[in-house]
């Protein structure tokens, strides 16, 4: 079994997790793919319920592309 060391722990802050997502976000929208709009919907949706898990507004990682954050 392995051995934890608690020094290997980091905290998360909803702020940290919020860029992530977004910049998630970001570069899925940048790739320029946008003939598959079923699979962006579902991505973005994917997106919006990890930040309601951890108690982040999904507007707030809403970009221009994504339905002026109505999702």
């Amino acid at each position: 079994m392995m051995s934890r060391d608690v020094s290997e722990f980091k905290p998360w802050f909803k702020a940290d997790i919020q860029r992530i997502l977004l910049g998630i976000n970001a570069a899925s929208l940048s790739s320029g793919n946008h003939q598959h709009d079923g699979y962006r919907t579902g991505f973005v949706a994917a997106l919006c319920s990890v930040a309601l898990v951890v108690g982040i507004e999904p507007k707030s990682l809403m970009l221009p592309g994504d339905d002026d954050g109505q999702r």
